[in-house]
């Protein structure tokens, strides 16, 4: 693993483990919170290798891409622990980084979903950067009696409701979810407990790659080209690089809502430290 020069920055945190990016690269790392959490980090990282080797191609959704696996006890920590909070030896899983979704997105969840008292703080607030959000096509969002004094954007819940009111098509998010979650069911034998399928960002640079290699620009994901059920006969696995993953523009009926149109924005599916 290469050695960086910049201090790690926080970026999330999970069942298990505390997210951080390193700085200028396209990983991210997870460190396991104790030694009981260790254990469920190293089955992590075989699912994911795993799904890494097997997720069918044809399923428009990307996972992040095993990177490598680093025991507390590994000569690594010599080097780099100065660069995470004092006491966070553990085990830790090194993945590609899902990225932020991009700044117009994010200032389009503040102008239409925060509380016009806190816009100003959650537009100034340095993790509502790291903006991902969690789709959620079975909720709608419950009225509060009265606003908020937060705005979290670092896992922001994109409901059914809000969905709609963005004129952002549902259905194909239903359809590639229950693709991925029948894969998860039936080739990893998993219930596919607490698992997230979140909308983020590729790296810079991914989709001239893509277009080089001549794969399709589109996808049935976000267009709404083909919602089918119906099986179409591939398995070839994810491969090795996620940028054989398609870019996933979208259609939508509200010109506001085209800013998830940015071609880098694509459907995720992470977490598998309980599956």
């Amino acid at each position: 693993m290469s050695i960086y020069t910049t201090p790690y920055v926080h970026i999330g945190a999970g069942t298990c483990g505390t997210v951080f990016a390193i700085p200028g690269s396209t990983d991210a790392l997870k460190v396991a919170l104790d030694d009981a959490w260790a254990v469920t980090l190293q089955r992590e990282r075989g699912i994911l290798a795993q799904i890494n080797r097997e997720f069918p191609s044809d399923i428009d959704l990307r996972i992040p891409l095993l990177k490598g696996y680093i025991n507390k006890h590994d000569s690594w920590w010599n080097r780099h622990h100065t660069w995470l909070p004092p006491g966070l030896r553990q085990d830790v899983l090194q993945m590609e980084r899902i990225m932020p979704l991009p700044e117009p997105v994010r200032e389009l969840l503040i102008e239409k979903y925060c509380p016009e008292l806190v816009k100003g703080a959650a537009r100034q607030a340095p993790a509502n950067r790291e903006c991902l959000a969690r789709v959620y096509v079975g909720r709608r969002r419950v009225p509060r009696l009265r606003p908020s004094r937060m705005f979290n954007m670092r896992n922001y819940g994109l409901c059914l409701d809000q969905m709609e009111e963005l004129g952002i098509d549902p259905m194909p998010f239903v359809v590639t979810m229950a693709k991925a979650t029948a894969f998860m069911h039936w080739r990893m034998n998993s219930d596919a407990r607490d698992i997230e399928f979140v909308l983020g960002c590729s790296r810079v640079g991914e989709w001239d790659e893509i277009s080089d290699a001549g794969l399709a620009d589109r996808s049935s994901t976000l267009s709404g080209e083909d919602v089918s059920l119906k099986p179409t006969g591939s398995s070839a696995p994810a491969g090795t690089d996620s940028a054989s993953r398609r870019r996933m523009p979208a259609l939508f009926s509200d010109p506001a809502a085209r800013k998830f149109q940015d071609p880098s924005i694509a459907l995720w599916m992470l977490d598998f430290n309980q599956v």
